[in-house]
């Protein structure tokens, strides 16, 4: 009974033993640390058999091994060195070192010459009884990687950072400056980014319009980036500038905000040349304008070809200073061109008052036309109204005797053929029988006095004052009816 009993103990101790020894077995195949036994002289007197890739070698069993059969001669030594620093201190000893591997053809590697690659590795070395310390490595060649690509992006940053012609920024949603570049730091009048800082508490007081600030932050929370945006910002001398900022919210993996940052470019360079070229391009455009309606204008810039058009109804207006060829000799030419200009200025400014087009003026000439090149309905009520406004006005100028200048006036309405011809000095004018009868009616009239046409009393006589003059003889057309108009009833 007493054998069974301790036969069965056996069997049960052992049993027990081997589990252990299979969980031993398996934390061991879990583990990638490389474990080995020095003795004091660098002999490997145990290796732990791990998954280490980088340290397993099938052709080589180290135990009773010295490390200088195993290592590279300065390796070795290292070895040795910290296996007695470890026994002579009697403290557990930590450290990184290398080792050059090479890949075998099978896939694994060997620590051994030529050097192909290299691998980091974090050591304790801890002391044992018998003389002996047991030395526990990690691979960290990956870490040790990563931390390396890391060192370099990071230099690689700090040196487009520092050395970047566009300002670089990071604030926070506050306003509260966290980073700049010299780059930014010089653009805005700072000898450093450090000066920078400290001087400006919020950059929302930079911007010329305060209200920037806050727009730029309120886009940057609908859309988490920004570009082209421009404002006008002071510097520290309190010069103003223009600038472009783009920049991108930065969020934590709850979405929370973080910081902003983005680039700023010195724009004032590129906006004084919008703002000069826009100054140019008003003036042309001015000038333009005072050569062809704007209606032409526009055509002409779209499609710069032959212009012309067919207006079946328009009514065209000439006005003659009477006896001017007398006063201009007797005056010099300074003033003679001193004094028409004032009193086509007047006509100009009561043309545009009817909404009416200027055609040109011919020596003391003057012609204007209604219902073109922009149709209306009223273009004879127009024209009429303009005539009498200029009869009244040509009062206000005085000959050398101080009597006033007189003006004839004739309108006739009808068809026109108008458009811009040639390739020089371009100017809109009209052709066509209307144009020729309201040139004889200014010719053949009196002086003080608007002749009109037949077509013209027709649409006047109800709202208009007129009286018959009886028929005239027009050159090319014979004999035609004409009438004076007096004023609005």
């Amino acid at each position: 009974e007493r054998l069974v009993s301790e036969i069965s103990k056996r069997r049960a101790t052992e049993d027990a033993l081997r589990t252990s020894e299979a969980e031993l077995r398996a934390l061991f195949s879990a583990m990638t640390e490389y474990i080995a036994v020095f003795d004091a002289q660098g002999n490997y007197r145990n290796v732990v058999s791990t998954h280490s890739d980088l340290l397993y070698s099938p052709q080589m069993n180290r135990v009773g091994k010295s490390v200088y059969d195993v290592l590279p001669p300065d390796k070795a030594a290292m070895f040795v060195i910290y296996i007695q620093r470890a026994l002579n201190t009697k403290q557990t000893i930590t450290l990184e070192y290398s080792l050059p591997i090479r890949t075998l053809p099978n896939g694994h590697t060997h620590i051994d010459e030529p050097l192909d690659d290299e691998a980091w590795y974090t050591a304790s070395v801890s002391p044992m009884p018998d003389n002996c310390v047991i030395w526990v490595a990690r691979d960290i060649t990956e870490r040790r990687k990563a931390e390396s690509a890391l060192r370099e992006a990071e230099a690689k940053y700090r040196s487009i950072f520092e050395n970047a012609v566009e300002g670089i920024f990071q604030t926070t949603a506050s306003g509260m400056v966290l980073n700049v570049n010299p780059a930014l730091a010089e653009m805005y009048g700072y000898a450093s980014p450090e000066e920078l800082k400290s001087h400006i508490k919020n950059v929302a007081d930079i911007y010329v319009d305060s209200s920037r600030r806050k727009q730029f932050v309120d886009y940057l929370e609908k859309q988490d980036s920004i570009s082209n945006f421009e404002s006008q910002v002071k510097r520290r001398d309190g010069t103003v500038i223009w600038v472009s900022e783009a920049a991108r919210a930065v969020r934590n993996q709850h979405n929370q905000l973080q910081y902003y940052e983005g680039t700023i470019q010195n724009i004032t360079t590129r906006k004084q040349a919008e703002i000069a070229l826009k100054a140019e391009q008003h003036k042309s455009e001015k000038l333009l304008l005072n050569i062809l309606p704007r209606a032409i204008a526009t055509q002409l810039k779209q499609n710069p070809q032959l212009i012309a058009d067919r207006f079946d109804e328009a009514t065209v207006l000439f006005a003659d200073i009477v006896d001017f060829t007398s006063f201009s000799a007797q005056t010099s030419p300074t003033g003679l061109v001193d004094l028409l200009n004032s009193i086509f200025s007047k006509f100009d400014r009561l043309a545009e008052k009817h909404n009416l087009e200027k055609i040109k003026t011919v020596g003391d000439a003057y012609m204007v036309v209604g219902g073109v090149p922009v149709q209306r309905e009223d273009h004879i009520e127009a024209i009429a109204n303009l005539a009498l406004d200029m009869r009244r006005s040509i009062r206000d100028f005085k000959r050398n005797d101080g009597s006033p200048f007189q003006i004839r006036v004739g309108i006739h309405s009808g068809p026109v053929v108008a458009g811009v011809i040639g390739i020089k000095k371009f100017i809109y004018d009209l052709w066509g029988d209307t144009v020729n009868v309201a040139s004889r009616m200014e010719s053949q009239g009196c002086a003080n006095r608007i002749q009109v046409t037949h077509a013209v009393y027709e649409q006047l006589n109800e709202r208009y004052i007129l009286e018959p003059r009886g028929e005239i003889d027009v050159k090319g057309r014979g004999m035609m009816d004409s009438y004076w108009l007096e004023g609005r009833r």
